[in-house]
């Protein structure tokens, strides 16, 4: 088997680059949430196979596999707390490649893509390893309705492509939560990955500016996924719901 979170010191990462986020009014997250879990059936910690992705990953013990979600793009999986109250989705983006193995630049960009996207303030960042490939994790946090959302996001290179674990908690921090954790670092590789290597002309400074901001701004933008799912069954919602109740039956 390979995978298995290895877990670094935290990534040295200027905080001045970092631009101030402007908190925005959640969409209805909290309202959806009952709907986002409905179609649901339960796994006893049951891993998941993505062969086309030599990817898998196993969710918690008593967690709930998401099985009404919207049709998405890159979406392989998500499971739901039975509470309803913290989720994990994987995701793989196959439109943005890997330049190289990550680095503070990397970071930096990121931050700066997940930032324009309105998504929530960063508490804080690390690197650490799967499969001994470098990887990056955010910590941070989303308003929803008022109220703060802890979010996990963890970005993974490799075989071209870049893999999204995205964790939510609505009642505590998502990084203390020893479920979510064991979620996370269940993600594991089929087969030995391709490792990023660094493009030769990833030096010049034309590159290093317009390819890493166009590149990984795009990456960033899977970090909403989880609020985009929400938002799109909410509108699937309303869509089906009938604007005048059905008349009341002839009295007799």
């Amino acid at each position: 088997m390979l995978g298995g979170n290895k877990h670094s010191s935290y990534s040295n990462i200027d905080e001045k680059q970092m631009i101030p986020i402007a908190k925005k009014p959640a969409w209805p997250l909290a309202s959806a949430l009952m709907l986002f879990f409905a179609a649901t059936h339960g796994v006893l910690g049951q891993e998941m196979k993505f062969t086309n992705y030599n990817c898998a990953i196993t969710s918690p013990d008593g967690w709930q596999m998401m099985t009404n979600l919207p049709s998405q793009p890159g979406l392989l999986a998500a499971f739901g707390k039975t509470d309803k109250t913290a989720l994990i989705i994987l995701m793989v983006d196959d439109r943005n490649k890997p330049s190289g193995p990550l680095d503070d630049r990397f970071v930096s960009e990121f931050e700066r893509g997940v930032q324009s996207n309105g998504v929530g303030e960063r508490i804080s960042g690390r690197f650490f390893e799967v499969a001994g490939i470098k990887c990056y994790e955010r910590l941070g946090t989303a308003l929803v309705k008022g109220k703060h959302a802890s979010t996990i996001t963890q970005v993974v290179p490799a075989d071209g492509r870049f893999y999204h674990l995205n964790a939510m908690r609505f009642d505590g921090d998502a990084n203390e939560d020893p479920e979510i954790r064991k979620g996370l670092a269940s993600f594991r590789f089929i087969r030995a990955p391709a490792i990023p290597v660094r493009s030769y002309s990833s030096g010049s400074p034309a590159y290093q500016t317009g390819y890493s901001i166009g590149k990984m701004s795009g990456v960033a933008v899977t970090v909403v996924v989880a609020i985009v799912i929400v938002r799109s069954i909410l509108r699937q919602r309303n869509k089906r719901k009938p604007s005048v109740p059905p008349p009341l039956p002839p009295s007799r």
